[in-house]
């Protein structure tokens, strides 16, 4: 979520604002894929246990899949023909080798 417009803090990350700001960044991509001939966009929320927007605000377009799915980062996604890595960073405390 680090990454998601307007997110300047780790304080919003939890915070309801934090999550609305994400949701407006998805609907954003859902939009784009679908103006540029998407047919099918699925979206996962990923962040920590994958429960971090409101389904009420995500595009109905799309599929979103939410909670945790250990073993399978990218569940349902496998074979897509293309990706967004929304607000995706590296993992706390990864140092480059």
């Amino acid at each position: 979520m680090e990454g998601c417009s307007g997110i300047t803090c780790s304080e919003q990350v939890a915070a309801e604002d934090g999550k609305q700001l994400m949701a407006g960044d998805m609907n954003a991509c859902i939009e784009g894929c679908f103006a540029a001939g998407a047919t099918e966009v699925v979206v996962r929320d990923h962040h920590g246990g994958g429960l971090n927007v409101n389904p009420e605000l995500i595009d109905r377009r799309a599929k979103l899949i939410q909670g945790s799915t250990p073993g399978q980062r990218f569940k349902e996604v496998e074979g897509a023909a293309a990706m967004i890595l929304l607000g995706y960073h590296a993992r706390a405390d990864a140092h480059s080798g």
